[in-house]
């Protein structure tokens, strides 16, 4: 039942994946049963755009959040380049070890295709880029959340904040390009409290130091 789980959380990439390819790209996925969220992929493509969909938990729809990060498409594909763009070596580690999800790398340009799958790696530059990953899926999740909590509830938005600040604090976040924009609008939404400005603007500040930009 948890494969069929993951064939179909796979499957509702495909739409995104066979998208017209308008610049080389590279695609991760991770399917996770029982964790929040269940799915999500981020296709990062060389110019710096860069895709995030998520289902946060069984039934719900697709969310999605887009931004630019240069920065972060140079990491990608520079990791990507150092393992032949998913051609080779093997990525899946041969150590027994527990459930960790479900995830794909794959790379895309006008020729080429390759993809692999994984479920734990010891392969460094692959371990990278799923820390890399990780941590863009926290920030995007962290950025859903507060552009949920702005529009339907501004005064939740100082505990989303605070999370964002831990996330933060604790290196869970490896980009700060998906939330720059919603904080930039929080730092400036006159329908906050003044101290949940300042604290978004505290946050955007330390999120987009030239170490992280």
């Amino acid at each position: 039942m948890q494969w069929r789980a993951l064939a179909l959380v796979f499957t509702l990439a495909l739409p995104l994946a066979a998208a017209p390819l308008l610049s080389p790209r590279v695609t991760f996925t991770e399917s996770f049963p029982g964790s929040q969220p269940v799915f999500f992929q981020i296709v990062v493509r060389r110019n710096g755009a860069v895709a995030y969909t998520t289902i946060e938990k069984p039934g719900q729809p697709k969310l999605h959040l887009r931004f630019t990060s240069t920065r972060l498409a140079g990491q990608v594909f520079a990791l990507a380049h150092q393992l032949h763009d998913f051609a080779s070596p093997q990525i899946e580690s041969k150590k027994h070890v527990g459930a960790m999800g479900a995830k794909m790398l794959a790379y895309d340009d006008a020729r080429h295709h390759f993809q692999q799958t994984f479920n734990f790696t010891t392969v460094r530059a692959a371990a990278e880029l799923n820390h890399i990953f990780q941590g863009v899926s926290t920030a995007s999740e962290d950025g859903l959340r507060l552009r949920r909590e702005i529009r339907y509830d501004p005064l939740g938005v100082i505990q989303v904040l605070d999370q964002i600040g831990r996330d933060w604090e604790q290196n869970q976040i490896s980009s700060g390009a998906p939330l720059a924009p919603i904080l930039r609008h929080a730092a400036t939404d006159p329908d906050l409290m003044h101290i949940a400005r300042r604290r978004a603007a505290r946050l955007l500040r330390s999120l987009t130091d030239e170490r992280h930009r």
